[in-house]
């Protein structure tokens, strides 16, 4: 009974001892490695319009934003930093005449209540800040060039938004928006300051149609059919 006993506590031992090795032996890693590469260029495409309201909505290639259900047309201009979507018309209908200073409120041509500019900057991820800035080419005039000297179109500050922000539909406070008195002097109206780091995507801004007006001095109004260019500029913000 005690030689087994001793053999009994002998195998034991051996068992226990050889376990840890074997599974040591099982557990060591087999590795293998696979390259990965990418070239990036810079994307000139033109981008297509977004909801001003939630700019950083997926689009549904099937029924894709129309801007011109929100007062605006496509420009077509191509990336890295592109002015996308601009205005189409600011409508001030048929109005009477004053001698005095007046101010006109705005047309909701087509029951299009709100206007909106679209900007996607693509460009590198370490380049920060750009200026929508605009201007009348020249002041409203009639087709034999009499001129509505000073007039100005008065654009309202709009509701800024920003695709990366989260969430997208929420005002995005660090995109700049102005209210525009315009005249023939470029004046900024949308801007993403380079400290701000901010402005990445696609931003919109939005205002309401109406609340765009048209302020004619004293003393200049005549009879007539006035028309006007608006242009809207988009440029790479050179300093802080």
């Amino acid at each position: 009974m005690k030689k087994a006993v001793g053999l009994f506590c002998f195998s034991s031992v051996m068992l226990a001892g050889l376990a840890p090795s074997v599974l040591a032996e099982e557990l060591v890693p087999s590795v293998g490695k696979s390259d990965a590469s990418i070239n990036l260029i810079e994307n000139n495409e033109p981008t297509g319009p977004v909801d001003p309201t939630d700019p950083g909505k997926p689009i549904d290639p099937t029924n894709p934003v129309d801007p011109g259900d929100n007062g605006g047309k496509e420009t077509g201009n191509k990336g890295p930093l592109s002015l996308d979507v601009a205005p189409a018309l600011f409508n001030f209908g048929e109005q009477k005449m004053y001698s005095t200073t007046h101010t006109y409120q705005g047309v909701n041509a087509g029951d299009v209540e709100n206007q909106y500019l679209q900007v996607t900057d693509n460009r590198d991820a370490g380049t920060h800040g750009w200026v929508v800035n605009v201007k009348q080419e020249s002041y409203l005039k009639t087709v034999d060039n009499y001129v509505l000297e000073g007039a100005t179109i008065n654009v309202p500050k709009g509701e800024a938004r920003n695709s990366l922000n989260n969430p997208s539909a929420d005002i995005d406070a660090k995109l700049d928006s102005y209210a525009v008195a315009i005249n023939t002097a470029d004046q900024p109206v949308l801007a993403s300051k380079m400290s701000n780091l901010s402005g990445k995507g696609t931003s919109t801004s939005m205002w309401k149609a109406a609340d765009v007006s048209l302020t004619i001095p004293a003393g200049v109004a005549k009879a007539g059919n006035y028309t006007s260019t608006v242009v809207w500029t988009l440029t790479a913000e050179v300093t802080q």
